[in-house]
């Protein structure tokens, strides 16, 4: 009778703050802060206008938060710290966003140069023309992966030659028979084809 009447008492006494206890247990802490998930996007406003242009932009976004203050910084040079990259020439470009509180966010974006077949044809010349055997296909900027293909007026391929990373190449022409060529000039890493019209004497 004792020890029931003892359990009684301390289960009484006890049971308050073993209530108290579970409450707590049951409430959610808090999030430390009432920020919003941070996300960093770059979008191209605009690529090179032509090759060696340096006149493409990009623009970092981001949602802001009031109250709070955004470091950014592109990887350009010199590095630029606004929302928008200016002067830009063809490559990759990122934008790091750090904020006041402490979160760090970074994106990329690729700013391609413009060329047109009309850029591809002033800036390839073929000399000279008519020949006399040799010619020279000169480049005004260094290409990887180029192709040459001449062809005769009945459409046969009589010459094939593939170049990369020069200047200057010379075609040796001499073992053709005198007449009208056609040179297919193939840039694949533009993606750009050029036809010159070649006469051989």
């Amino acid at each position: 009778m004792k020890k029931s009447l003892l359990f009684i008492i301390a289960l009484t006494l006890l049971c308050p703050y073993w209530m108290i206890g579970q409450a707590y247990e049951n409430i959610s802490p808090e999030p430390e802060g009432n920020h919003q998930a941070f996300h960093v996007e770059i979008q191209v406003v605009q690529d090179a206008s032509c090759l060696g242009c340096h006149d493409g932009q990009a623009e970092v976004t981001f949602d802001q938060e009031e109250g709070v203050t955004y470091d950014i910084l592109w990887n350009t040079t010199p590095p630029q710290t606004g929302t928008t990259a200016t002067g830009l020439g063809s490559g990759l470009y990122t934008a790091t966003v750090t904020t006041s509180e402490g979160q760090t966010d970074t994106d990329a974006a690729s700013i391609i140069e413009l060329f047109s077949v009309q850029d591809a044809q002033a800036n390839v010349k073929t000399y000279p023309n008519p020949s006399q055997g040799n010619l020279f296909v000169e480049f005004n900027q260094l290409w990887d992966n180029i192709s040459l293909d001449l062809f005769n007026l009945v459409g046969q391929k009589v010459l094939h030659q593939r170049i990369s990373s020069r200047l200057l190449h010379d075609v040796d022409l001499h073992s053709l028979e005198k007449g009208v060529y056609l040179l297919k000039i193939s840039l694949h890493s533009i993606n750009q084809t050029i036809t010159k019209r070649i006469v051989l004497n």
